[in-house]
């Protein structure tokens, strides 16, 4: 790999990792190349969550640090709710990304609170969390 390639791979692995060091849901934004239309992104986002709602398929679109529980938790939400976790990203993302999260999950957050109950994705990775936590203490 040339070194320009390699600087910008540790650039990005030293930021994902700022971010992974304070709390979770940090990310770092960065330009796309020709440039990124969050608005753009945002109004796709709110139109794919108004369809797939009306389909009766729920999901939440994720991105930012991942807990080391993240797989369980998607699982989990899942089996026992049918709600789907997608991760679209992890610390490094751009506007395209982080306009369609935004907007389907404006959509797809209330009509699962109005379904499932107030929190219930919240719900179910504390206990997710709880059970990782109970498993790997020293």
């Amino acid at each position: 790999m040339s070194r320009a390639i390699n600087i910008v791979i540790l650039s990005c692995l030293a930021l994902c990792e700022a971010a992974a060091e304070s709390h979770r849901g940090d990310y770092v934004l960065l330009p796309k190349e020709g440039g990124g239309n969050f608005a753009k992104a945002y109004r796709a986002g709110r139109a794919d969550a108004q369809r797939d709602v009306r389909r009766n398929y729920f999901a939440v679109e994720i991105f930012g640090r991942e807990p080391v529980y993240a797989e369980e938790y998607a699982k989990h939400a899942e089996r026992r709710y049918g709600i789907h976790v997608k991760r679209v990203a992890g610390c490094i993302l751009d506007e395209d990304i982080l306009g369609h999260a935004k907007g389907y999950n404006e959509i797809s957050e209330p009509e699962i609170h109005r379904r499932f109950g107030k929190n219930v994705l919240l719900k179910a990775e504390a206990e997710v969390a709880s059970h990782w936590e109970g498993n790997h203490r020293k």
